[in-house]
């Protein structure tokens, strides 16, 4: 029972997908991140539902490209896009690592963020449309590898700022039973993806870690740990960096 209470507040929390409610305590989140990547896969399979479609009732490349640069924000309430915004905005300000995590709380949106976001959305179309139809399936499992790295991050890292959500789910966490289960969730998904889309899938993976090597450095750096919205952020920026590997790599 703990299992699918933990379950349904992943999804509650991750996804616009409607669930029944659960209270969250300490015992109910002991291992909502074990399924954060199954909340990825749920929504990056609803992007390529929604493309599908659209493409079989004739729409052309660009309004895939389109909807499948939508897709992740929408379906997931834009919860991780919202964290990639607030820490573009705090690394932009250059200033001390106190008043970047009090820029990260501002529900206020600057300059830089809504700069930030543009480009990223610019980048992630363009993408989109360059690597064609088979990388929103790919992005299935990419979705996986994603979120298993950041919640094994999450886990291992400090948290930079006490009694926000990252910090509530990871004291509740079990982590001996959620680093298994995320390393291996995190290898199947990575060699599904390698399986699915050869040299390109396989420079995804490296793309995934390599993102992740520069994100733990500029975490510890600016930030002195993680973050919800650092957790978010590293999403994004980790699939980007996947996609244009999907782009590049055909």
């Amino acid at each position: 029972m703990v299992w699918i209470d933990s379950l349904l507040i992943a999804f509650s929390i991750y996804t616009i997908i409607p669930v029944p409610q659960r209270r969250w305590d300490t015992i109910n989140m002991g291992y909502v991140f074990a399924f954060l990547p199954a909340a990825g896969a749920a929504t990056a399979f609803l992007s390529w539902t929604v493309a599908g479609l659209a493409s079989l009732a004739g729409m052309g490349e660009m309004v895939r490209a389109a909807l499948a640069t939508a897709g992740p924000i929408v379906f997931t309430g834009g919860i991780h896009f919202d964290g990639f915004i607030d820490t573009v905005d705090a690394l932009s300000s250059r200033r001390d690592m106190e008043r970047k995590l009090e820029i990260m709380k501002d529900p206020h949106v600057g300059a830089f963020a809504v700069t930030g976001s543009s480009i990223y959305m610019m980048l992630y179309f363009a993408l989109s449309y360059e690597a064609g139809s088979r990388a929103l399936l790919l992005m299935i499992p990419a979705a996986v590898v994603s979120r298993a790295l950041c919640a094994f991050t999450a886990l291992t890292l400090k948290s930079a700022r006490k009694g926000g959500m990252l910090d509530t789910v990871v004291s509740a966490s079990d982590r001996a039973v959620l680093y298994f289960i995320l390393c291996g969730t995190g290898i199947a998904a990575a060699a599904a993806l390698m399986l699915m889309g050869g040299l390109s899938g396989a420079a995804a993976v490296a793309a995934a870690l390599l993102t992740l090597i520069a994100f733990v450095r500029m975490a510890k750096r600016q930030f002195g740990g993680m973050t919800g919205d650092l957790a978010g952020f590293f999403i994004q920026l980790s699939e980007l960096m996947m996609l244009l590997c999907m782009a590049a790599v055909k």
